[in-house]
């Protein structure tokens, strides 16, 4: 291509875009400024609610919630494979379970579980426990378990709520788990009125 034709489309391209583009595309932004806002008195800025309500009935507006929590030690002796314990519900009082964790520290090469159950008719449920490693100190090698779960289960007044403890060697769960297991369960929630 000529140099001629080069330079004739450039002008015809410029002519082009000089009557498609409206003049002064390119004017810089006017500068921002600060703007009050303000009320007078006779206009006032308003601090309550405008109109009425009617409301019909009661409405509670205390909490009858009690927080409760409760610490269940369960301990397992050398050739032992489970523990049982409990707490009973305060009579007049609902208890509903919110959250669960667990401490359990036993000798290695053993598998633990827990169990729960309010015995008010419900199945009960297993805590899912993470292993958290094993330690060695003075007194022995110890492997930690832990759980902290979200959890809702609900007690009747008087109802004896029921932590397990139990636990299974890997040689095999005839075989009698040596060394002592000991668990810490921390029930929490709150008591409603029955």
């Amino acid at each position: 291509m000529s140099a001629w034709r080069k330079l004739l489309l450039v002008a015809c391209g410029v002519a082009v875009g000089a009557l498609i583009l409206p003049t002064g595309v390119a004017t810089a932004a006017k500068e921002i400024q600060d703007v009050f806002v303000t009320n007078t008195s006779a206009n006032p800025v308003p601090t309550t609610a405008q109109g009425t309500t009617n409301v019909a009935g009661t409405v509670q507006v205390a909490d009858n919630r009690q927080p409760f929590e409760t610490r269940v030690n369960l301990s397992a002796d050398n050739g032992v494979f489970t523990d049982i314990n409990s707490f009973t519900v305060p009579s007049g009082k609902r208890l509903v379970v919110e959250f669960v964790s667990v401490h359990i520290t036993m000798p290695p090469d053993q598998t633990p579980s827990i169990f729960l159950n309010s015995l008010n008719g419900a199945t009960g449920w297993s805590v899912p426990l993470q292993h958290q490693g094993t330690r060695v100190t003075s007194v022995g090698t110890f492997d930690d378990w832990e759980a902290a779960v979200d959890a809702l289960e609900f007690a009747d007044p008087g109802e004896s709520y029921t932590a397990t403890l139990n636990r299974s060697p890997s040689t095999g769960p005839a075989v009698p788990p040596p060394g002592r297991a000991n668990a810490a369960v921390y029930v929490s929630g709150y008591l409603l009125p029955a």
